[in-house]
This record gives C-alpha cells, sequence and structure tokens, in this order.
C-alpha cells in the first residue's frame, strides 16, 4: 500500500511490505518519485516501443478521480519480474478535494505463473487430442448436459460453443441403428456404477457416417448416487474402414483358394496354429483342420519317419534362413508326404514371402498334375 502527493507523484506514505520488497524501509522512499525509489523507468512512464503501458497513466488518472483497478501491473523487484493486482484511486481531504492517490497491490506473480502453466498444459492436451482424434466429455446426471472438449466437436463436426450440451442432442447424433445400444450401456452403467466400453456410429449434420469407440465410468457423491459420468471418445473411423477392406480381401482371397488347385494351408502364431484348409489340401493328403491344428502336429503325421523327418526340417530350415536373409520366396522343396490313408505321394510346397513369419504355404502333387496332363492329352487326341 502506498500513498502518493503532487504532480510528481511523490511517496507520502507506504507500509513495510512495499518498502521490504524492493529491500529498504519506508522512511527511504518517502519524498521520492518511484524511478528515484529505484524503479524501472520504462516500467513507470512506460514505452510504445516496447508495448509497456507504464503505471504513471493510472497514477494521473487517479489524481484526476478515477479509480482504476489493474489486473497485472509488471515491477521490477530486486531484479526479478513480478505482477501485481492493483487498484489505484484518489485520495481526498474533509472537503472532498482531491489531495493526492492511494494504491492497494496483492502480489500475483505465482497465481499468474500456475495460471499460465495450466494454461501451456491445457493447450498441449487440446493438440495432443486433435492429433489422436480423441476427446473427453463430461456428463451432469441431474441436468442431463455434457460438456465436450474441443476435439468432440470437431469429431462430431459440430460448431464448438462453451456452454454444455443437452445429452438429448448427442442420442440424435448417434447413427439409428446404434442409437439403442448407445443409450443403454450409458444408463447401465449409471445404474451399476460399472464403467463401459462402447464402439458405435454417429451422423454428422453433413450424412457422413464415423465411428466412435467411447469408455466412460461414473462418479458418486458422498451418498452413492451418480452424479456425474466422465469418459473419453476416440474417433476410430480409419481402423473400422482398414478392417471392412481386411474382411473384404479375406473374403476374396477364400473365395479363390476354396476352388484352387493348388494346396493351401494357413497357419499363425508363434506356435503355427493351423487357420485355414482349403478342399484341395484335404483330398491331397486326407487331412483335416480338426486333425492338424498346428503345423508341430502336421510334422509326425506325414513324416512318420524320424530320421527322414529331421532330414526335411533341416532343408526347410535352411530354405527359410536363406529366404528371410534374401527377403524372397522360400524356394520350393520337394518332399515325400504319409497322407491319411498311408499312401506316399511325392509333392513340391512352397511358402509366399512375408508369409514364412505367418505360414501361407501351397502345395501341388507331381503325380496329380501328371494325371491330369495325361487326361487332357488323351482327350486331345480322340478328338483328332
Amino acid at each position: 500500500m502506498h500513498l502518493r502527493q503532487g504532480s510528481e507523484l511523490r511517496t507520502v506514505l507506504c507500509n513495510g511490505t512495499l518498502a521490504n520488497a524492493i529491500g529498504k524501509r519506508p522512511a527511504d522512499l518517502y519524498g521520492k518519485t518511484d524511478i528515484e525509489n529505484g524503479f524501472d523507468p520504462e516500467l513507470v512512464k512506460g514505452s510504445p516501443a516496447k508495448d509497456i503501458h507504464g503505471w504513471e497513466g493510472e497514477d494521473r488518472a487517479a489524481l484526476n478521480g478515477q479509480t482504476v483497478r489493474v489486473m497485472e501491473e509488471p515491477a521490477s523487484i530486486q531484479g526479478e519480474m513480478r505482477f501485481f493486482d492493483t487498484v489505484k484511486g484518489p485520495l481526498r481531504d474533509q472537503d472532498g478535494n482531491i489531495i493526492g492517490l492511494f494504491g492497494i497491490s496483492r502480489d500475483i506473480t505465482e497465481r499468474r505463473r500456475a495460471e499460465q502453466a495450466l494454461q501451456r498444459s491445457e493447450a498441449a492436451l487440446k493438440e495432443a487430442q486433435r492429433i489422436a482424434h480423441l476427446g473427453s466429455w463430461e456428463l451432469d446426471v441431474d441436468q442431463n448436459e455434457v460438456h465436450w472438449s474441443e476435439e468432440l466437436f470437431r469429431i462430431f463436426a459440430w460448431p464448438l460453443r462453451e456452454e454444455p450440451l443437452p445429452f438429448d442432442l448427442v442420442i440424435e447424433a448417434t447413427h439409428p441403428d446404434d442409437r439403442d445400444r448407445m443409450t443403454a450401456a450409458v444408463e447401465e452403467s449409471l445404474k451399476t456404477h460399472r464403467p463401459f466400453d462402447l464402439e458405435y456410429r454417429i451422423v454428422r449434420p453433413d450424412g457422413s457416417v464415423r465411428w466412435i469407440h467411447t469408455c466412460g465410468e461414473v462418479v458418486l457423491d458422498e451418498s452413492g448416487k451418480a452424479v456425474r459420468g466422465i469418459g473419453t471418445a476416440l474417433d476410430i473411423t480409419e481402423r473400422k474402414q482398414a478392417e471392412d477392406k481386411i474382411r473384404e480381401s479375406d473374403k476374396q482371397f477364400k473365395s479363390i483358394a476354396d476352388t484352387s488347385p493348388l494346396a493351401i494351408c494357413i497357419s499363425s502364431g508363434i506356435e503355427q496354429k493351423v487357420e485355414y484348409m482349403n478342399p484341395t489340401f484335404t483330398k491331397l493328403f486326407g487331412y483335416t483342420m480338426d486333425e492338424v491344428r498346428s503345423i508341430s502336429e502336421w510334422w509326425p503325421l506325414v513324416y512318420p519317419d524320424e530320421k527322414y523327418r529331421e532330414q526335411v526340417r533341416e532343408e526347410w530350415e535352411r530354405k527359410v534362413e536363406q529366404a528371410i536373409k534374401t527377403h524372397s520366396a522360400i524356394e520350393p522343396m520337394e518332399v515325400v508326404v504319409t497322407c491319411k490313408d498311408g499312401s506316399k505321394k511325392i509333392s513340391y510346397g512352397a511358402l509366399f514371402p512375408p508369409a514364412y513369419r505367418t505360414g501361407l504355404s501351397a502345395w501341388i502333387s507331381p503325380s496329380a498334375n501328371r494325371r491330369k496332363t495325361k487326361s487332357r492329352k488323351a482327350r486331345k487326341n480322340s478328338s483328332r
């Protein structure tokens, strides 16, 4: 707190807090201007070139009868820039005449730093949500209103707004086929107080459809009543579109593989679990997926002789290692396969890149191929 008088704005009274802040006693400041008391002239007078307003302007406004509040008034205190919430006004005598001005200041430097740190954190969160297409929400159960982060407005393609949204609007934006499922999940969570995890579709104002993955949990008051719901919402449209393409690709592959003359088997994972066998594979060797659940079960069935099995394994591993090193297809390998009925067939097997990591193999029996070739030649000769 301080009092100043005269056109030169000299200090006539101040408290110890102000004097101590600049390393002096109150009496050391009396009769002097702020500049004479060691304050930065640019902060006192201002500097238009540096966009510094200067607090002397507010002092003179107070001398003219105005009450002024400066929310973040800067001051250099012992070499450190600090900020003050300051109120200045006219000081009057008993007849109402202005005889000076008073100033009351509160140091808000730490609060300002905390607010700036919070603003930086919020800005970083908004940017992270924008990049990840991840929004956050908070549901007020009693008011049936929801607060959204900025990213959720972008996901829904809605205009940004500060006030909360009626939850009914969110329900209306949900795809008609998913609406009942979405509302049921939220209601069940509020009833049971258990978290929920849901994927559903929304319809944007332009009619386009987006997929949302939302997770939420319930906040209870002291009595155990559900008062809020909080959670996140992630735009997973691209992932869903990729999954659709994979399913369509798998469907097309299966359609081709089911009618292929090649015996095709697909295995996956570290255990090389068999995921698919086409009809030609079963017809050629006699085994089904129920009988060959993994490649480890395949080896002893088709190579019952232990010595020959080890010979095949070593040769196969050598070819796989070479393919991995050269990033090429595995060289086809001729083997004698023992079929389910005990017969033996000379077959060629191959693994396709990068399928030697996932297990896409194709087999063909030369004997079967020769029979087809002879049959075609016989038909051709008989037609002559």
